[in-house]
């Protein structure tokens, strides 16, 4: 819908119309001159935030090589995977071992005599049921007096350590099986009753008097022996016998001896130097696009020939060249090399050889303080730190916008100043057209009037 305009009452001319135009002349080339500041600092900024993106991105891939636990990383192989299988915990000395599985950890299981009516009603009373150092209490009264009843209040105790409890049905009836809560010996249940109308000694054990409780599964402890030395454990994965090696046990195999290796994980090292060679290109260009200048200028990076950023490129590229492996040469003798454009490319074989080599050359090229991995995210922190280069930029570029906020809402006021003199003026002018076209009119009228006037009529 159109805007309502007043027109001159005296002169016919749209004041608002002329006053509306004249202001946009006057407002607009400052407005695409703020505008277009504006557009440039919010391009630089973006490009601000992804230059710290992908120098963080690339800080994140040196951190497993500058604390180096990627070379911590160990692998552990099983000759028999169906009776032993193994795993290693990062530091875990390097070695080979022959392993015997003599016996598999078990549970204690204790059952009760059948029950004819499946239970209906075995008695009222307390329980204390106990599994090696730690033991809870139910209280079973005539809501929970059956099978039923007593398994629910064992399995819902608060403080029941892990002790389960069942009804199988067999041919004499209804039984109350428990199974402790851990394996080995050193979790045996004890059973006691107190209190109530005695029914529930039927569940005790030991057995005593009025006791059918009775054990159907004996808890035992996993023995393997290692490298000949004998290792008792009360469970089935084995943390203690190796240190930083978990022997976990499938089935027993008396005198079969199972090699077991532990060694440094290569792979994991390949992957953290893989994961910084594509977070580095990632890096590179990035920089590349966002400095990029282009003749015609309509693919320009926006912040094209920035010093920071080339700073922070060539830095990085200083600190690629400038590392050495003891023994072994460059980063390229470990497969790690540069093209013309700064792209870097990995050789894993040849990385992979190197480690073989002498592992403590490749890590002590690499990482700590000292090495590659330090250096490079040393470099970084001048940039990614809370009053880094790039937050310092930032604070710039953001009072440069609050600047422009400034001058906008000044123009603001400018032009609506500007607006109402020039409606004065033209209401003004309008004003005194107006008085002149009447004093006109009038003389137009008298003049008329005059005798000997020619009024035309012929």
């Amino acid at each position: 819908m159109a805007g309502i305009s007043s027109m001159g009452i005296g002169s016919g001319l749209d004041i608002n119309g002329i006053v509306q135009q004249l202001v946009a002349a006057e407002r607009s080339p400052v407005e695409q001159r703020l505008t277009r500041q504006k557009s440039d600092i919010d391009a630089q900024i973006s490009a601000l935030g992804t230059f710290k993106a992908v120098a963080s991105g690339l800080d994140d891939a040196l951190a497993g090589l500058v604390d180096g636990d990627a070379f911590g990383a160990r692998l552990a192989t099983s000759a028999n995977d169906e009776i032993l299988s193994v795993s290693a915990a990062d530091g875990a000395a390097p070695g080979r071992y022959q392993v015997e599985v003599l016996a598999l950890a078990s549970t204690q299981k204790l059952a009760s005599g059948g029950f004819a009516d499946g239970g209906a009603f075995v008695g009222t009373g307390s329980l204390t049921i106990a599994s090696g150092t730690t033991d809870f209490t139910v209280a079973i009264d005539e809501t929970n007096a059956s099978l039923a009843g007593i398994r629910d209040a064992i399995n819902n105790a608060a403080d029941n350590p892990g002790v389960r409890a069942s009804v199988i049905q067999g041919d004499d009836g209804a039984h109350l099986v428990l199974t402790a809560a851990a394996a080995g010996t050193g979790n045996t249940m004890t059973v006691t009753a107190s209190g109530g109308d005695g029914g529930l000694a039927a569940l005790t054990y030991p057995p005593g008097a009025g006791s059918d409780m009775s054990e159907i599964s004996a808890a035992a402890d996993a023995q393997v022996r290692v490298d000949g030395i004998l290792h008792t454990a009360s469970d089935n994965n084995i943390d203690g016998a190796l240190d930083g090696v978990t022997l976990s046990l499938s089935k027993a195999a008396p005198g079969e001896l199972i090699d077991v290796a532990v060694r440094a994980d290569d792979e994991a090292v390949i992957d953290a130097v893989a994961a910084l060679v594509n977070r580095y290109n990632t890096f590179n260009a990035a920089i590349s696009t966002v400095t990029r200048a282009d003749p015609s200028g309509d693919r320009s990076g926006a912040l094209v020939g920035d010093a920071m950023l080339r700073g922070a490129a060539q830095s990085m590229r200083r600190i690629l060249g400038d590392t050495r492996v003891d023994g072994i040469g460059t980063l390229a003798d470990l497969g790690i090399t540069t093209a013309l454009n700064g792209t870097l490319s990995l050789d894993k074989a040849a990385l992979g050889s190197a480690l073989n080599s002498d592992p403590d050359a490749v890590r002590a090229a690499l990482t700590g303080s000292a090495g590659m991995a330090g250096a490079m995210s040393a470099g970084l922190q001048s940039y990614l730190g809370s009053d880094g280069l790039i937050e310092g930029r930032n604070e710039g570029l953001s009072g440069r916008l609050e600047d422009i906020a400034d001058r906008s809402r000044d123009l603001d006021r400018r032009m609506q100043s500007l607006n109402a003199r020039l409606t004065a003026q033209f209401t003004a002018l309008d004003s005194l057209v107006a008085q002149m076209q009447s004093t006109g009119n009038f003389l137009t009228q008298q003049l008329a009037g005059l005798p000997g006037v020619n009024r035309g009529d012929g």
